[in-house]
């Protein structure tokens, strides 16, 4: 149990590090957590340090390992049948194949976490999504399209009151 509490708390000074613009200290408290995570066998844990790893290396511009983390991420998601998290780490995986300029796997991801969001009712990772769609076409120069998914994201924004969304 007090492993757990450990773990937990280094993931969430990984977070608060993060938060604060230090990707790297947030690294090392996230790679503590994903240890014991997997000592103690705690795939919820796991699932959660290794998808903040991947967005801590998204931010550092390593995308490569990135994808990565969040490709496991995703595999535990499904493994444990976490919905909620498999459409995140859906979503973020989109996100870093859409900054590779790999548009077709980012579009596939998008899709499916658009897909899950919408069955599980997840409004803010569906906004989100929504609104990385709309970045998609923009570049595409598909005007109508980004329009139409960012107007969808700021509804949904506005709805459920995600400021940063919307």
């Amino acid at each position: 149990e007090y492993k757990r509490s450990e773990g937990s708390n280094l993931n969430n000074l990984g977070e608060a590090y993060f938060h604060l613009g230090e990707a790297q200290k947030a690294i090392e408290y996230y790679d503590q957590a994903l240890a014991i995570s997997r000592e103690i066998e705690n795939k919820r844990s796991e699932g959660a340090a290794l998808g903040n790893l991947g967005e801590a290396y998204f931010h550092l511009g390593e995308l490569q390992k990135a994808i990565e983390y969040h490709e496991q991420a995703l595999a535990i998601s499904r493994q444990i049948l976490d919905l909620y998290n498999e459409g995140e780490n859906l979503s973020n995986i989109g996100k870093v194949n859409a900054s590779l300029g790999d548009i077709n796997k980012a579009l596939g991801c998008y899709e499916k976490s658009l897909d899950i969001a919408r069955r599980i009712n997840y409004r803010k990772i569906e906004s989100d999504v929504l609104f990385n769609l709309g970045k998609i076409y923009v570049n595409l120069n598909e005007t109508l399209n980004a329009i139409e998914y960012y107007t969808q994201s700021l509804m949904i924004s506005r709805e459920i009151e995600y400021r940063r969304g919307e």
